[in-house]
Order: structure tokens, then C-alpha cells, then sequence
């Protein structure tokens, strides 16, 4: 019985060891900005107003803004990140498992970037440098730099609808130089400046507009 007990108490340790080790703390606020240390290791972040810093080597899950910039230091790990009024920037090395959207905000992903899912922005533009992207770009008003980077999915202008339909009459640019690859299709529903330089590596491009 003793025996028993003993193992009793070790799967009862075990057992809260990795409940500590999976459970990271989630943090939510509606004034202020959230910020997190180098190397801490936090769960989802959700701010109403004010921006989301993360430091060097930190790691979180989804993050969440409303009106506020999201920062991501070098070699930081998060899930996802969006924000409705802000725009999102990661320096060097850093892993999004997921997605970054931006509503009013640009995108920037400097080198060693990897971002596993897609990568959306509906007023604002989307630069990538010596970034791998597992799934698509997409925006409405707005450009795309792409240098030396690889998007496995396809590049879609969107047709501007709804609140945003008169928001722009600009072509937005799309610039993919001589070091970067699009796996997929580049499809254009308004009219845009397309920019594909000598030695780089696209899909196909339709333009589904009218002339």
C-alpha cells in the first residue's frame, strides 16, 4: 500500500508538472499596452487600447488589438497576431504558426522570417524581407514589396467593396524582385503596378478586372 501511495503522489507531481509547463498565462486589457519580456513565455494577448510588445526571444499565442501596434522583437515565436487599427512589426527570425491580419495597419517581416499561415492587410501595405510564407497574401488598399522572400500560396489584390469601395482610387504596388518566388497565382481584381523583376519566379497572373 505504501508502494501504491508513492505512486500515487509522483503521477499527482507529474501530472501538475505539465499542467506548469502547457498553461501559459493569458493577458487582456482595455486601457495600456501589454509588454513582455525577453525569452517570457506567455498565452493569448489582448489589448482594446494600446499596443502589444513583445521582446527578444519571447513567445505568446494569439494576439488581439483593437486600436494599438503590434511589435515582435528577434526571434520570437507567436501563434497569430490582428489588429483593426495598428499595424504589425517583426524584426529579424521570428515564427507566426498561423496568420497576421491588419484592418487599417501596414505588415513588415524583416529577414528569417517564417510565417506558416496567411498574411492579410485591408488599408495597408505588406513588406517582406528573406521571409517564407506557407499560405497567401491578400489585400485591398495597399502594396506588397517582396524581397527575397517565398510565398507558397497565391497574391490576390481585392476589388475594394463596401465602406472601403471609394477609400482609394491609387494603384497599389506589387513588387516581387529578381531573389523572391510565388508558388501560386498573382490574381489582380483592380487594376494594379506590377512589378516582377528578372530572375524572379511567379505563377500565373489574371487579372479579372475589366479594361
Amino acid at each position: 500500500m505504501k508502494k501504491v501511495n508513492q505512486y500515487i503522489v509522483a503521477g499527482v507531481a507529474a501530472f501538475g508538472l505539465l499542467v506548469g509547463q502547457v498553461s501559459a498565462k493569458d493577458i487582456s486589457k482595455v486601457l495600456g499596452g501589454i509588454n513582455i519580456s525577453g525569452g517570457e513565455v506567455v498565452g493569448d494577448l489582448s489589448s482594446v487600447n494600446g499596443g502589444v510588445v513583445l521582446a527578444d526571444n519571447a513567445k505568446a499565442e494569439d494576439i488581439d488589438t483593437v486600436n494599438g501596434k503590434v511589435r515582435l522583437g528577434k526571434q520570437v515565436t507567436i501563434d497569430s497576431a490582428s489588429t483593426v487599427n495598428g499595424g504589425i512589426t517583426a524584426e529579424q527570425g521570428v515564427i507566426v504558426n498561423q496568420s497576421l491580419e491588419t484592418v487599417n495597419g501596414s505588415i513588415r517581416v524583416a529577414s528569417n522570417g517564417r510565417v506558416n499561415g496567411d498574411i492579410e492587410s485591408v488599408n495597408g501595405s505588406i513588406s517582406l524581407k528573406q521571409t517564407t510564407v506557407g499560405g497567401s497574401l491578400s489585400i485591398h488598399n495597399g502594396d506588397i514589396h517582396l524581397e527575397g522572400s517565398e510565398v507558397a500560396g497565391d497574391i490576390t489584390v481585392r476589388k475594394n467593396k463596401g465602406m472601403f469601395k471609394h477609400s482609394s482610387n491609387n494603384k497599389p504596388d506589387i513588387v516581387i524582385d529578381a531573389n523572391s518566388r510565388v508558388n501560386g497565382t498573382i490574381h489582380l481584381y483592380r487594376e494594379a503596378n506590377l512589378t516582377i523583376e528578372k530572375g524572379a519566379t511567379v505563377g500565373e497572373v489574371i487579372r479579372h478586372y475589366e479594361d
